[in-house]
């Protein structure tokens, strides 16, 4: 059956969904995160008991008085004692993998140096049991000679101020839809039937000239389609049950490619 190729372009428009966020600002935490604080007390009596409080919490089983600043700002960024997380948030006393408490726990003192020091590191626990909130002027941090926080009571005392914020950044996330609008390039086979002056034969290649096209009816059924390239000659063989066979009437070098179609250079 004879065809021509078709070519052309098109606009094609395609869509994606693409996710977006804005940023609505800040909302203010209001209790600390657990956190390991270094401690140093001074100025206060040599090797007598003392009890360790936040704010006015007693929290001396959550000291350990065996580290050193050293200790402290030799920690890598991300380690446990720079950076505890909640891997220790179910401890109720300074975490056994670090050592654990140095009073062994309970309510027992701590004993100050014979130069009136204590020192030592502090976890700072928040869990849903115990937990300090932030305040504006920072908590209390201290150390008494008695086991209540009562400073008027106390022979001996030390104090200092802790100070920490936190904020929580807030987004909102959403979808959009995006369009683009591209050229895109078309190429296909049409397929006919009946004459056509148009029709341009087999697939050649070089400088295919224009052939003239005639159709003869066989008298035994089918048609020849012949295709006249100046003193070239291609017949197309159409049988009745539509297959059909190529002869080269000239003898030229026309051949038959992968396709099925019979091509012809011209130079």
């Amino acid at each position: 059956m004879p065809y021509k190729w078709v070519t052309g372009t098109r606009e094609v428009t395609k869509y994606r969904d693409v996710i977006k966020q804005d940023r609505l600002g800040y909302t203010e935490i209001t209790v600390h995160r657990p956190k390991i604080i270094f401690f140093e007390f001074e100025g206060m009596r040599p090797n007598i008991p003392h009890w360790i409080f936040f704010g006015n919490t007693e929290v001396t089983k959550f000291c350990n008085t065996s580290y050193t600043l050293s200790d402290y700002t030799s920690a890598g960024r991300n380690s446990d004692i720079k950076e505890p997380g909640d891997k220790f948030v179910n401890a109720t006393a300074f975490p056994t993998e670090l050592g654990g408490p140095s009073n062994g726990g309970a309510s027992n003192s701590l004993t100050s140096n014979s130069d009136g020091s204590l020192r030592g590191f502090f976890y700072l626990q928040s869990n849903s049991t115990t937990n300090f909130p932030t305040t504006v002027d920072g908590t209390s941090f201290s150390a008494l000679d008695i086991s209540t926080m009562n400073r008027q009571n106390a022979l001996s005392y030390a104090s200092t101020q802790f100070h920490g914020i936190g904020q929580y950044e807030n987004w909102y996330e959403y979808t959009v839809e995006e369009s683009k609008v591209f050229s895109e390039s078309y190429r296909y086979q049409e397929y006919y039937s009946g004459e056509s002056s148009d029709y341009r034969g087999p697939s050649t290649g070089g400088n295919d000239p224009s052939p003239t096209v005639t159709h003869v009816k066989r008298s035994g059924g089918g048609t020849d389609i012949k295709f006249n390239y100046g003193n070239e000659t291609i017949t197309h063989t159409y049988d009745n049950d539509g297959g059909f066979s190529v002869s080269d009437t000239s003898g030229g070098n026309w051949k038959k490619n992968d396709g099925g179609y019979w091509t012809r250079t011209f130079n």
